[in-house]
């Protein structure tokens, strides 16, 4: 797929966190759930959640929700809203997915990162509300997260790390479930 320069800077396309992500999610045959999911970026992540499930695939960036309808081949399926966290969402769901600007800030990369460190936050002070009642969180966090992040999912949740990865240079990826 040839990707034009403009869309290429403005839409998080998948990389070795999403691919851990999604290889996580496929393990897990979730199937007639109402999904969730937040910061959809490319769009790849609800594409193949929307196989067997009902998805919501949300983005604060409207190009890539526009990139993600034009190329996820289940996007019939899915439902795409322009929103910032849970701004414009009103329902509960059986799981909730986010791989979020989980890196301190990079002023060479602003889509990988954030300015101000509050987005997990922010999603974690929120996200309990528009759970179903057995309703779960995937949440992908690198051991390069700030530690308020794991401190405040420790206070707040009941979780565990289901999967984690090194990667180059010692960073590891952490996939996690929260309850």
């Amino acid at each position: 797929m040839r990707i034009h320069k403009k869309i290429k800077q403005q839409v998080y396309l998948p990389r070795e966190d999403t691919f851990f992500l999604l290889n996580f999610l496929k393990k897990q045959k979730y199937s007639r759930l109402r999904i969730l999911e937040i910061g959809t970026g490319s769009g790849i992540i609800a594409d193949f959640l929307a196989e067997k499930n009902k998805v919501i695939a949300t983005d604060i960036n409207e190009e890539a929700i526009n990139f993600a309808k034009k190329n996820c081949k289940n996007a019939h399926k899915i439902k795409f809203i322009v929103s910032d966290l849970f701004e414009k969402i009103n329902n509960e769901f059986d799981l909730i997915v986010f791989n979020p600007p989980y890196l301190p800030p990079d002023e060479y990369d602003d889509l990988i990162s954030t300015t101000d460190n509050e987005v997990i936050i922010n999603f974690l002070k929120k996200a309990k509300k528009y759970l179903s009642r057995k309703g779960k969180i995937i949440l992908i966090l690198s051991s390069l997260s700030l530690k308020k992040n794991f401190d405040y999912i420790k206070k707040n949740y009941e979780f565990r790390i289901a999967q984690e990865k090194t990667l180059a240079f010692g960073e590891k990826l952490f996939i996690y479930v929260l309850e």
